[in-house]
């Protein structure tokens, strides 16, 4: 900026300094002119001409200065936009530093992102042989990426669940058999490794994994994979939403925490693929889209960061859990209770010997209830404290306020087994009580949902 300025102000000293000369010998040829001229003038004309030649000189020294001044001002007039120019192109470099352009994003991660072909059989309980369920054989595709040298494939749980023989390909067109390493249905995610043949052959690009809480709404993102069986595809989107919840793929009965929202289409086969920022780092595990609707959820990175090391390890994820069915605070349920705003969860059901159990946690207790076995959103919102109902409403968990189950589901899940949390909670007496509870281990698989007012009792 500096160099352009400088270039600009020599261009105009060198046409003023033109000028001077010019003029210089203009006025010069003048004087000698006039002093000719003044020799024949008689006193009367020598004192006019003399006072016509003062005033032309002071007019001419005026034009020369003011000329230049503006020239100078000019200047500086038309180089300074451009220094902010060069201003907001610095700043916006420095903001999406390291960032590249979509055609050098997809070359640069197009090996590290996998197809996988699955075939495998569905247990047909209908069909029995000598008292075996006989399966539906199967075939089905998902995506995956490259997370190590080591041949270990991230992808989800759902991609490969109930396999007999699961198979990747790479960009290439080069296929190779791949085991299972871990598998984790409730956060929807596995591990393979993928045969060691493919070490020798191929040059394993792992993808650099960036730290998920660093994402903003708006971020533009990309997604890559392998939808609807079209090898290697690219879709773009931005950031939609963090935070989401959604029911979990092993049993549907748990929440899946803090999922991205993304609006970047995810189609069938987009599945365990990754989720990019445009400096080609995973930001996510693609899982929910279906057919696309504009609508598409990810795993975020710092929850693989978190269970992936205990898939490789253990085969296995152990999640935390207390062992309530929960339901958000309906406006109804919170002016029956006696709470003075909708916030929290209220704890529908405690299942017996659970951490919560055992902490004196307690569930929706109808007085006078003539049916022990069922529970419906009519009864919850209408029966009241002074009506006939009682039950344990959730406010906070540790120095965390809970305004509905996501709050309560994203921080339980960063716990571990083992691991203490003080639940404040708000009970019948109009007190907030604080009820101290050691998480337990959520078991492999529970049966039991029910479905209020079209809001899901959740588990957790």
């Amino acid at each position: 900026m500096q160099d352009n300025l400088n270039k600009g102000r020599k261009k105009i000293l060198l046409i003023v300094s033109r000028f001077f000369e010019f003029t210089k010998g203009k006025l010069l040829e003048f004087f000698l002119w006039q002093y000719n001229y003044i020799y024949f003038l008689d006193d009367n004309d020598l004192q006019m001409f003399v006072s016509i030649t003062i005033r032309s000189v002071i007019i001419i020294v005026l034009i020369i200065t003011l000329g230049s001044y503006q020239l100078f001002y000019l200047s500086d007039i038309k180089f300074i936009p451009h220094a902010f120019s060069q201003a907001n192109q610095s700043s916006s470099i420095i903001s999406n530093a390291g960032s590249v352009s979509l055609p050098e994003l997809f070359k640069k991660v197009k090996d590290s992102v996998v197809k996988i072909t699955v075939i495998g059989d569905i247990p047909n309980p209908h069909i029995l042989v000598n008292g075996t369920p006989i399966g539906d054989q199967f075939r089905s595709r998902g995506s995956g990426f490259i997370y190590d040298k080591d041949g270990h494939i991230i992808t989800n749980y759902h991609v490969v669940n109930n396999s007999r023989t699961i198979s990747i390909s790479f960009l290439d067109g080069n296929s190779y058999s791949a085991n299972i390493i871990g598998i984790d249905g409730y956060s929807d995610l596995a591990v393979l490794q993928v045969d060691s043949s493919a070490l020798f052959r191929e040059q394993l690009k792992p993808l650099p994994i960036a730290n998920s809480s660093s994402v903003e709404v708006g971020q533009p993102v990309v997604a890559i994979g392998n939808p609807l069986g079209l090898t290697g595809s690219m879709t773009q989107g931005i950031i939609s939403q963090t935070n989401r919840i959604a029911p979990d793929a092993l049993t549907g009965k748990f929440l899946v925490a803090d999922l991205i929202q993304t609006d970047a289409p995810i189609n069938p086969g987009n599945s365990g693929g990754p989720l990019l920022n445009l400096k080609g780092e995973v930001i996510g595990v693609n899982e929910i889209g279906g057919t696309y609707a504009g609508i598409g959820f990810t795993i975020p990175s710092n929850t693989v960061q978190r269970i992936v090391p205990q898939l490789l390890s253990h085969g296995s994820y152990t999640h935390a859990w207390l062992g309530i069915n929960i339901l958000d605070v309906l406006p109804s349920i919170a002016e029956n209770l006696g709470l003075k705003e909708a916030k929290g969860v209220v704890v529908v059901n405690v299942k017996p010997g659970s951490p919560a159990d055992l902490a004196g946690i307690k569930g929706i207790e109808f007085v006078n209830n003539n049916n022990n076995n069922t529970t419906s959103g009519e009864q919850i919102s209408s029966a009241g404290g002074s009506g006939g109902a009682t039950a344990d409403v959730i406010l906070g968990i540790d120095d965390k306020l809970v305004r509905d189950m996501s709050d309560l589901i994203n921080y339980l899940d960063i716990k571990s087994p083992g691991d203490n949390v003080l639940l404040k909670v708000f009970r019948s007496d109009g007190i907030i009580h604080n009820v101290d509870v050691k998480i337990g281990e959520r078991p492999v698989y529970l049966q039991n949902s029910t479905n209020i007012n079209n809001n899901t009792i959740n588990q957790q």
